[in-house]
């Protein structure tokens, strides 16, 4: 079910053996589904809820799951393949109690919110659990001292850092420039130099999103991946599939 890998050309660094194994992934976001059966093996013991509300990984939406799928879901003959497939998953839950399950798609504020200074602590417990690479799916404002000092460090250790370019290219608001990175991406990326991976969005035909920032002065760290139609959700540890009143099935 999977056409990630070759759609961004990764056999033949599997076929080198480049695997993931050996690496930990810390996927600093809204958690990460510990029974789903694709990490199975493979979740960090150095993973928690790093807002100090004594959560566990388990998050209140699909997120931080989706990106722990598309990064690393097994290869074990089922439900979809990941990139680093044998990578070891550091899940940091960085989302404010209660915001995940507000969300609502007709309020465009409403859901998930993070601060700067809790994704700073999912960001130094990745860098002292040896994280090899820590994601950050988040856009925003300028990041602040404390993050920056984060990233900083991350990067002096050798940890590449990957930031999501935003979601603000087809935005109409005089406030947003759609045509540089977001301004938590370009800040970030200023505080960790060359570690730091700007990820932008392509569809399935390689052609940018439209909702996606695009690479302005960044164009050096700015890489594509395929953002559009990803599967999948996973319910009960399977992939979800629904029916429509036509009977057509999606997943």
């Amino acid at each position: 079910m999977s056409d990630g890998p070759a759609f961004h050309r990764v056999i033949p660094a599997w076929e080198r053996g480049a695997t993931g194994r050996g690496v930990t992934l810390a996927i600093v976001d809204t958690g990460v589904d510990s029974t789903n059966p694709e990490f199975a093996g493979r979740i960090s013991a150095a993973s928690a809820d790093v807002t100090g509300a004594g959560r566990t990984i388990n998050g209140e939406d699909n997120h931080g799951t989706q990106i722990a799928l598309i990064a690393a879901a097994a290869r074990n003959g089922s439900g979809i393949l990941g990139i680093a497939f044998e990578a070891t998953i550091q899940a940091l839950r960085i989302d404010r109690p209660g915001t995940c399950a507000t969300e609502d798609p007709n309020v465009p504020d409403s859901g998930c919110k993070f601060t700067d200074d809790t994704i700073a602590a999912g960001v130094n417990r990745a860098v002292d659990a040896g994280a090899r690479v820590i994601n950050l799916s988040i856009g925003g404002s300028t990041i602040n001292a404390t993050l920056r000092a984060a990233i900083a460090r991350a990067a002096s250790a050798g940890v590449v850092v990957v930031v999501a370019a935003g979601n603000n290219g087809d935005s109409t608001d005089p406030a947003k420039n759609p045509n540089e990175p977001d301004p938590f991406a370009s800040s970030t990326a200023n505080a960790g130099s060359a570690n730091v991976i700007i990820a932008g969005s392509v569809n399935e035909n390689n052609v940018i999103s439209a909702f996606a920032n695009r690479a302005g002065s960044f164009a050096n760290i700015y890489l594509n991946g395929l953002g559009e139609r990803v599967c999948c959700v996973y319910e009960n540890g399977q992939i979800k599939i629904t029916t429509d009143s036509q009977g057509r099935r999606f997943v």
